[in-house]
C-alpha cells in the first residue's frame, strides 16, 4: 500500500497564508494576545517594527491593480478634501476636544499627534480583503502619508508639542523615501511575476499582509504587560482614548462621504479612520517620547479589534 502523499513545505506555507486571508477577521487580533502573553517574543521582534511597516506597504501595493489606482486618480478633488479633513481638520478638532475635557497633558499630546498621523498603510490591503475600493484606499493612504510629513510639524508647532530637532523637509524626505523605495520594489516584483500571476494569488498576498500585521502587533506589545501591572489605569485611559479616536474618525469620515455612495463612504472610513501611528516610529527622530510610544501601542487595540467587530458593516458597505 502506497504511503499517503506528504504536502510540500511550499504548499503548507501557501495554505497557511490562504487560511490567514480567509480568516483575517479573527487572525489579526491574535497578535495582540501573543504579544501580551509572550513578552520575551515581543521584545525580540521589536527591532523589526520599522521594516514590517515597509513590507506591509509593499504587500498592499502588489495586491492593488494598477487600473484601480488609475481610476482613483480621477477623483482628485474628493481626495484633496479627504486629506484636508483627515490631516488638518481632525487634529485641531481633537486638540479642541482634549482641551475642553481637561485631559492630562501627556494623553492630550499623544491624542493630538495620533490624530495627525498619516493613514494606515494596511488600510488598502484591508479594503481589498473586505471588498471595498482598494485602489481608492491606496491612493488616499499614500497621498496622506506624504502630506502628513508637511502637516505633522505644523500641527505640532501650533499645539505646542516638541517632536525633537527635526525639520519639515526631513519629515517629507523620510516619508517620500519610504514610499518611493517601496514603489520601486513593487514595480520590480510586478515586472518579474506579472500582473496576472499577482491577481491569481491575491489571497496569498492578503495572507502575507495579515501575517505581517500579526507580527507587528506582537512586536508593538513589547512592555505593555509590564505597564498593565505598573500603571493599569493609565494604560486603560490610553486604550479607551484610542478607541474613541478610531471610532470617531471612521464614523465622521463615513458621514462626510456618505453622498458619494456607501462603498466610497466605507472605503474612506477605512482609509482615513485608521491611522498609522506606527509610521511615527520610522519618521520621528529617536528617541520617541514615551507617551507617544505608549499611545502607539494602545492604538493597536482598536486597529485590530474594531475590524473584527464591525466586519459585517465593512462587507455590506463593499456591496453598496
Amino acid at each position: 500500500m502506497a504511503a499517503p502523499a506528504v504536502p510540500s513545505k511550499e504548499k503548507i506555507i501557501l495554505g497557511f497564508l490562504d487560511f490567514l486571508a480567509r480568516h483575517a477577521r479573527w487572525a489579526m487580533p491574535s497578535g495582540l494576545a501573543i504579544g501580551i502573553a509572550l513578552p520575551d517574543l515581543a521584545a525580540a521582534l521589536k527591532p523589526i517594527l520599522s521594516p514590517s511597516v515597509v513590507l506591509i506597504l509593499l504587500a498592499s501595493m502588489l495586491r492593488v491593480s494598477p487600473s484601480s489606482i488609475g481610476a482613483a486618480f480621477g477623483r482628485l478633488p474628493m481626495l484633496g478634501f479627504a486629506w484636508i479633513w483627515a490631516l488638518l481638520a481632525v487634529p485641531f478638532i481633537t486638540l479642541a476636544i482634549g482641551a475642553a475635557l481637561g485631559l492630562p497633558r501627556d494623553l492630550h499630546d499623544a491624542l493630538t499627534v495620533s490624530s495627525a498621523a498619516p493613514p494606515l498603510l494596511f488600510g488598502a490591503m484591508f479594503a481589498a480583503v473586505v471588498g471595498l475600493d482598494a485602489g481608492l484606499a491606496l491612493v488616499t493612504v499614500l497621498g496622506g502619508t506624504m502630506i502628513a510629513a508637511l502637516t505633522i510639524p505644523l500641527v505640532a508647532a501650533l499645539a505646542g508639542l516638541n517632536l525633537g530637532d527635526v525639520t519639515t523637509g526631513e519629515f517629507l524626505l523620510r516619508s517620500v523615501g519610504i514610499i518611493a523605495g517601496t514603489a520601486i520594489a513593487a514595480y520590480v516584483v510586478r515586472r518579474v511575476l506579472g500582473e496576472a500571476r499577482l491577481q491569481a494569488n491575491a489571497k496569498i498576498l492578503e495572507g502575507i499582509g495579515v501575517l505581517l500585521m500579526i507580527v507587528f502587533a506582537v512586536a508593538v506589545m513589547d512592555g505593555i504587560a509590564a505597564i498593565a501591572f505598573a500603571e493599569p489605569w493609565r494604560l486603560a485611559a490610553y486604550v479607551l482614548a484610542a478607541f474613541a479616536l478610531n471610532l470617531g474618525l471612521q464614523i465622521g469620515s463615513a458621514l462626510i462621504f456618505w453622498r458619494k455612495g456607501i462603498r466610497t463612504a466605507g472605503t474612506m472610513a477605512v482609509a482615513t479612520g485608521f491611522r498609522n501611528n506606527a509610521l511615527l516610529i520610522a519618521i520621528l527622530p529617536p528617541p520617541t517620547p514615551p507617551e507617544i510610544l505608549l499611545f502607539i501601542a494602545a492604538a493597536q487595540f482598536p486597529i485590530y479589534i474594531v475590524p473584527s467587530l464591525a466586519w459585517k458593516l465593512y462587507t455590506r458597505a463593499a456591496k453598496g
